[in-house]
């Protein structure tokens, strides 16, 4: 599949193309990931600059079930996907996704923190609960 993607980018850019995308056209997990590592791969270490654009993945054409396709999702976040298609975007799925990719590029010797202070979530009244944490990250998202 990545030979065919190659020739297909070689002969856009020959064209004077510079604003691509590349989908593999893979619609399945353990293909889609094979074609995500060897894309990145062939461009990084193999020097094919025809497949340094960014990548797009539909999870969203992978199942029906909205936690596989977040965990699918997860999945190409971390490798490489430029672009991931989602056929919802409620927060149950879609939050955890950002964070992931928020912390992605994090330098594991400078943990990240934030401000401490208070913060209202919801609009609280006099009879609701406090939660009281740290200010790492992780307990403030």
């Amino acid at each position: 599949m990545v030979v065919k993607v190659i020739e297909l980018t070689t002969k856009l850019t020959e064209m004077g193309l510079k604003d691509l995308v590349i989908d593999s056209g893979s619609r399945t997990l353990n293909k889609v990931f094979t074609d995500q590592i060897s894309i990145r791969r062939a461009a990084l270490v193999g020097g094919i600059r025809t497949l340094g654009f960014p990548t797009i993945t539909f999870p969203c054409e992978m199942t029906n079930d909205l936690l596989e396709e977040t965990l699918i999702a997860a999945t190409m976040v971390c490798k490489y996907a430029g672009i991931v298609v989602l056929s919802d975007l409620q927060g149950e799925s879609l939050f955890p996704l950002l964070v992931q990719r928020m912390n992605i590029y994090t330098d594991p010797q400078r943990p990240m923190a934030t401000s401490e202070g208070i913060y209202e979530i919801n609009n609280p009244t006099e009879n609701s609960p406090v939660l009281i944490t740290s200010n790492f990250s992780l307990t403030y998202f």
